[in-house]
């Protein structure tokens, strides 16, 4: 029995360890990535939870993140400054995308366009969406 309480204890703490690794790649270069926010989310695409990835919940917080960036800017209103476009006159999601929805464009996108994937993670998600979601052409008053 005792063995088996110090093996139990063992193995929780090596999967913790583990996630720990899992969720601190994120912030390194190569977590900045495309190809590391596609990983991420191709277990999400797949079903898995956060039991099965310790990559989904990540891969979730990106896009909900996103997705809160996205609304708030259409709710800020205004126009661009400087040249500089801004996201929702660009990217025009539907309102009734889902989150898991985004994800599965993303991945779908991503997995079409392996010469993209070294390039920095918000620009592959951007030109995925500008392609799936692109707005009307707007003339100018």
């Amino acid at each position: 029995m005792k063995r088996l309480i110090v093996a139990a204890v063992l193995l929780c703490f090596a999967g913790l360890i583990s996630t720990a690794a899992v969720a601190q790649n994120f912030d390194t270069p190569e977590g900045k990535t495309t190809q590391y926010l596609r990983d991420a989310c191709r277990d999400a695409v797949n079903g898995l939870d956060a039991d099965d990835s310790p990559l989904t919940p990540y891969c979730y917080g990106y896009f909900v993140g996103f997705a809160d960036l996205y609304r708030a800017d259409q709710l800020a209103g205004g126009k661009s400054e400087g040249g500089i476009k801004r996201v929702v006159e660009v990217i025009c999601i539907p309102s009734a995308v889902k989150v898991q929805q985004l994800i599965e464009v993303f991945v779908s996108w991503a997995n079409k366009h392996p010469e993209q994937l070294h390039n920095p993670r918000i620009g592959g998600l951007v030109v995925a969406f500008a392609e799936a979601f692109p707005c009307e052409k707007r003339e100018n008053p």
